[in-house]
């Protein structure tokens, strides 16, 4: 009797700790310690859906973020009807098999993707230029960026300078410092996850202002 009391009270200290150790971490992933800068913004991507995990219950921490990953958490985030044709728009992205196929044939219609672009390079790593480039495309805001080139207070961009300056100016994505932005660095999940919930929160913030306004004409 001794020795099962002894075993069911070791088995229920080991319960007991797990229990703990999983209501300790607040972003819901093993790979993602409290303390993490990105936990809070991981956290909430997993609450509103915007951006899944890796499996087995991690994240994917310091993995890096592919460009059909971000396309897919962009249609989560627009909340955008999934299309699936017969055939792709792209010629990298005709297996209608693929995971993300769906994802990028919807993002695709949203124009998420420059439109003379034949390849969506769906499993190449998002760079910061094209996080910014594709969040604010899926805004609708492309039309704007023209305007906004010469507003880039980046020096070491070049490439997509109204994309990033509109998305800095917006506050949905930030520099490395004051006038680098990095631009053909690879973005990590983590730091996809902080531009998806900053993007979430402002585009919900300006819903919320619409409706007001709405209901006060």
């Amino acid at each position: 009797k001794q020795i099962t009391v002894r075993l069911t009270a070791l088995l229920l200290a080991l319960v007991m700790t797990t229990t703990l150790a999983l209501a300790a971490n607040k972003s819901g992933y093993s790979d993602v310690p409290d303390k993490h800068w990105a936990a809070e913004s991981i956290a909430q991507c997993k609450q509103y859906n915007l951006l899944q995990g890796t499996g087995s219950g991690k994240f994917g921490l310091g993995q890096k973020m592919t460009r059909a990953a971000y396309a897919a958490a962009l249609c989560r985030l627009m909340g955008w009807k999934t299309v699936t044709p017969e055939k792709g728009s792209f010629t990298d992205n005709q297996d209608t098999k693929k995971w993300y196929f769906s994802a990028i044939e919807t993002a695709s219609e949203h124009d998420v993707f420059p439109g003379h672009s034949t390849t969506c390079r769906p499993n190449d790593a998002i760079t910061r230029e094209e996080m910014a480039a594709m969040t604010v495309r899926a805004l609708g805001l492309a039309m704007l960026s023209g305007a906004a080139a010469d507003d880039c207070p980046f020096s070491d961009v070049s490439v997509a300078q109204g994309y990033v300056a509109l998305a800095y100016r917006m506050g949905i994505i930030k520099g490395v410092s004051a006038y680098n932005f990095e631009p053909k660095k690879e973005a990590t999940r983590e730091q996809a996850a902080a531009v998806l919930l900053r993007t979430y929160d402002r585009l919900h913030a300006a819903i919320k202002v619409t409706e007001a306004a709405d209901g006060s004409a």
